[in-house]
């Protein structure tokens, strides 16, 4: 693993870096305070890169959907860009009922798409560009 991170560049090695900050505060800072700040309007960014990140860090830690999305959310709205975190909920017949996160950036999903249609959105968190 070292030898990989040694082969990327500088730029994407800040870029695990940042993922990682925001991935870890997204599960040690309870929900309910990281909540408030989710709605705040930013001022692109390539949304694969921040992907790619946020995924490298879960495939050796894992991180629920939530923590992802909360992640992602952040790393875009530091470079300005447009996003919404959806919370969803499913009730799959006997089942315990599932709650889902995901975070889109106009059509394309950041994290969470998977299986994201299964899911009735209960709540969202939009960031939207700022006026020029």
């Amino acid at each position: 693993m070292i030898d990989r991170i040694a082969r990327l560049s500088w730029a994407e090695r800040a870029l695990l870096a940042e993922a990682a900050f925001w991935l870890i505060a997204a599960r040690v800072v309870p929900f309910r305070a990281l909540s408030a700040t989710l709605e705040k309007r930013p001022s692109g960014c390539d949304l694969h890169r921040i992907s790619w990140a946020i995924e490298a860090i879960c495939r050796r830690i894992p991180f629920r959907c939530l923590e992802q999305s909360v992640a992602a959310k952040m790393m875009l709205r530091a470079r300005g860009v447009p996003n919404t975190l959806y919370l969803g909920f499913a009730r799959a017949g006997d089942s315990a009922p599932q709650a889902h996160a995901w975070l889109r950036s106009g059509s394309s999903f950041v994290t969470g798409g998977e299986g994201a249609g299964h899911f009735a959105v209960i709540t969202t968190f939009s960031d939207q560009a700022r006026g020029r």
